[in-house]
């Protein structure tokens, strides 16, 4: 299991992080997660093989900014976990930094699906006006908006989906419908201020899912 290093990998590791990482033979401190902790693994997953095996080691990397800190580990840290555990900490000045270093150790040396990062944590440190991390911010909109609309779509009576679907053949004229209705609930709910923006990056998204149940 990937999520679960070897002791010999923690040079390695070292040498991937670069200059100024002290290891630690501890749980990280109380943190951001990097990962969103829904896609992090269970303690209980892992503790099988820390058993068996002598050789296995929970490895954390964690970046300080005063008394705050952002985690990256691929398993939740618990006090009761059986497994041995360390941590590469490091402090740093600007928030910014300390997060796109643990972001593209994830991405490059981890290739982590982008799905499983935090991204209201990028948001909140104003990452997503980041060139590299703008399309992966607008990625996670779509994401989660096209769930919301589907869920919208499958409770909603087949007479409504076909009004929806016509009012989004000709997304340019006057007439929006249920589905303009649909979509401005959504943008609400999504928390986002431009709304116009997103109404035009995602009318192919709403005419896709309409599409498919017609």
């Amino acid at each position: 299991m990937n999520a679960v290093r070897r002791w010999s990998d923690l040079k390695r590791i070292g040498e991937e992080l670069g200059r100024g990482w002290e290891l630690r033979r501890s749980l990280p401190p109380p943190g951001l997660f990097v990962l969103n902790e829904r896609d992090m693994i269970d303690p209980s997953e892992v503790e099988p093989l820390c058993r068996h095996d002598g050789n296995a080691v929970l490895v954390y990397i964690a970046a300080r900014i005063g008394d705050k800190h952002f985690i990256y580990g691929r398993v939740k840290p618990s006090p009761r976990i059986a497994c041995p555990v360390v941590t590469f900490i490091k402090s740093f000045r600007d928030p910014g930094e300390a997060l796109v270093v643990l972001l593209e150790y994830a991405r490059r040396i981890e290739e982590i699906p982008d799905t499983r990062l935090n991204i209201d944590i990028l948001r909140e440190y104003g990452l997503c006006e980041v060139s590299r991390y703008a399309l992966l911010c607008a990625e996670s909109i779509e994401r989660t908006l096209r769930r919301r609309l589907e869920e919208r779509l499958n409770a909603a009576p087949a007479h409504a989906s076909r009004d929806a679907l016509a009012a989004v053949q000709e997304p340019a004229g006057e007439q929006w419908g249920t589905a303009a209705r649909w979509l401005e609930e959504l943008v609400r709910a999504a928390g986002e201020a431009d709304a116009e923006g997103l109404r035009r990056c995602l009318a192919a998204c709403v005419r896709s899912c309409l599409l498919q149940r017609a």
